[in-house]
């Protein structure tokens, strides 16, 4: 399938700052929503709660993220630490090359048709 080769190309490019894609996704989403709420952050990149739990437990043994308890109630939020923050710039550099070099190869165009039909693949699976 073309997002298996495509999650492999990200993979192997994040490789180099210690990361692979859904870590990076996680890294990006909490850095632009920063502190959130781990339910609305599960909603975010549409994970399960539980999946996003344990990815979220190597990168907090990392020291690249931080979970807080909110209040009294069994509510969380997650942010980055600096070292967090420094990783996911150095990780967003190498992704945005990749991006570009896609673009390059495949037009903007290209990339939207792309896009598209993994968002058709993904609504289909859904129901």
């Amino acid at each position: 399938m073309a997002s298996r080769v495509a999650v492999r190309a990200y993979d192997s490019t994040l490789e180099d700052v210690g990361i692979n894609v859904i870590q990076y996704s996680i890294l990006i989403n909490t850095h632009r929503m920063e502190p959130v709420p781990l339910a609305r952050l599960a909603e975010r990149l549409e994970m399960e709660r539980t999946t996003l739990y344990r990815a979220l437990a190597i990168l907090e043994k990392n020291c690249w993220v931080k979970i807080v308890s909110e209040g009294e109630g069994i509510s969380k939020s997650v942010s980055l630490t600096s070292s967090g923050t420094i990783l996911t710039k150095k990780a967003e550099t190498k992704w945005k090359k990749l991006h570009e070099a896609f673009v390059k190869k495949f037009g903007q165009d290209g990339l939207e048709q792309f896009n598209e039909m993994l968002s058709e693949v993904r609504e289909y699976f859904k129901e």
